[in-house]
C-alpha cells in the first residue's frame, strides 16, 4: 500500500478513489468537507475550524472518523491559545493536522474592513502556530458586492497567510447555487439587476488550499 502520509488513500488502487476530485471547479452537489477530509487527513486525525459553525463539517468528520472541535464567537485574545491546548490535552494530541479558516459573510459586511482582516490575521496565526509541519490549511471564503463594486476579501486573506510563510497549493472554486433553466420571482429580479447594472451574481466560493512546509 502506497499512501502519501496525509491521508489514507492508496495511490496503488485509485480506481477505489474515483469520486476524489483533483479539478479546480467543484459542482453545486459536491460536500466540500467529504472532499477536503478525504484528501487532506487520515483516520484520527484532528481538525480545527476556526470561525467555524458549521454542522456539516462536524457530521462529515464524525462519519470519516477524524476528531473535530470549532472555535467561533470568540474575540481573540490570550484565553485562546488555552481552548486549544485544553483541546489537545483533551484528546491526546500534540498539535492539530488540518486547519479550517471559514470566516462568514455577515462578518464581512457588519465589521469595518481593518478589524475583520487583523480579526482574520490573529485567529490564523493561532492555527497555524498549532498546526502540524507538512500539513493542511484551508481557507473557505467568498467575495462581497456592494458600491456598485466588487470586494475581493478572498485575495486579501490569501496575501495574508502567504506572509506567515504558507505555500499555496491549490486554488477551487465551488458553485454555491443549483443553475435552473427557468427562473423564480426572486432570480428574475436580480437577473434584471444584473444587466441593467453591468455586475454578475456571486454564487461561488473559493477553496484555497495551502500547505505548513
Amino acid at each position: 500500500m502506497k499512501t502519501t502520509g496525509y491521508n489514507n488513500i492508496d495511490l496503488e488502487n485509485l480506481k477505489n478513489y474515483y469520486d476524489i476530485r483533483t479539478n479546480s471547479f467543484w459542482e453545486y452537489e459536491i460536500n466540500i468537507y467529504e472532499q477536503l477530509y478525504r484528501r487532506y487527513t487520515k483516520r484520527n486525525d484532528l481538525i480545527l475550524n476556526i470561525f467555524g459553525n458549521s454542522k456539516s463539517a462536524e457530521e462529515e468528520a464524525i462519519k470519516l472518523n477524524r476528531l473535530y472541535f470549532e472555535i467561533e464567537n470568540y474575540k481573540y485574545d490570550k484565553s485562546l491559545l488555552d481552548v486549544v491546548n485544553s483541546k489537545l490535552e483533551e484528546v491526546g494530541q500534540k498539535n492539530i493536522q488540518l486547519l479550517l479558516l471559514n470566516p462568514d459573510f455577515m462578518d464581512i459586511r457588519i465589521t469595518n474592513k481593518k478589524g475583520f482582516f487583523n480579526t482574520f490575521k490573529q485567529f490564523a496565526k493561532l492555527g497555524i502556530r498549532n498546526l502540524e509541519q507538512g500539513r493542511f490549511v484551508v481557507l473557505i471564503i467568498g467575495d462581497t458586492y456592494s458600491k456598485s463594486t466588487l470586494h475581493l476579501e478572498s485575495s486579501k486573506c490569501v496575501q495574508l497567510l502567504i506572509k506567515e510563510r504558507l505555500q499555496l497549493r491549490a486554488h477551487i472554486v465551488k458553485q454555491t447555487r443549483k443553475f435552473f433553466p427557468k427562473l423564480s420571482k426572486v432570480d428574475s429580479l436580480w437577473h434584471y439587476r444584473a444587466l441593467m447594472k453591468g455586475f454578475h451574481l456571486i454564487d461561488y466560493l473559493n477553496i484555497f488550499i495551502f500547505t505548513k512546509d
